[in-house]
């Protein structure tokens, strides 16, 4: 029976984690007059992870990540008007991603990467992307930090890229957004 207990008590188990402070993004791109970014740190995220005896995570079951896409700033008020207006934040407040299946590479020690499939919606239009990250369980507080990078094209997007007096500047399509979402087990 105690062999029984031993058994038991090593089997994985399923463990909801969330942000409890803001995940941070980082846009940057160019336009005609000069490189630019926005940010925000309001960012929302939530999953399922299977997490091993040890406490680290060996299975991410679901993962979604919301922003509110006014909480994205620039230093420049008209910039900030101009990008709201092309995300048309009035009809869709939010930029959301949402798994469908994530890939785990453990790398050394507390450190893994993830491979995200799952759809990215922006402006009111989805598409299926695929999002990488480096993530770190930090064993303090049983949380897990994860970072990466994505470019993304606006235009796949439905979202024409803004542009101020009357088009002589323009920002261009591409884009990156870095993000650094820290999830705490609940």
């Amino acid at each position: 029976m105690a062999q029984t207990a031993l058994i038991t008590g090593a089997m994985p188990k399923d463990v909801n984690y969330r942000t409890t402070s803001g995940a941070a993004i980082l846009i940057s791109g160019t336009s005609t007059l000069h490189d630019w970014t926005m940010k925000s740190s309001e960012g929302t995220s939530t999953g399922s992870f299977t997490v091993d005896a040890d406490q680290k995570v060996v299975r991410i079951n679901s993962l979604s990540f919301s922003v509110r896409g006014e909480s994205i700033l620039s230093e420049h008020t008209l910039m900030n008007n101009k990008t709201y207006e092309a995300l048309k934040t009035k009809k869709y407040p939010n930029i959301t991603f949402t798994t469908s299946g994530v890939i785990i590479v453990p790398a050394n020690g507390n450190t893994f990467t993830t491979k995200s499939k799952g759809k990215l919606t922006i402006a009111g239009f989805s598409k299926d992307v695929e999002v990488n990250a480096s993530c770190q369980f930090n064993q303090a507080d049983r949380s897990v930090t994860c970072t990466g990078k994505q470019k993304i094209k606006m235009s796949e997007y439905g979202v024409t890229p803004p542009s101020v007096m009357f088009n002589t500047i323009k920002t261009g399509d591409d884009i990156t957004v870095d993000f650094n979402v820290k999830l705490n087990r609940q």
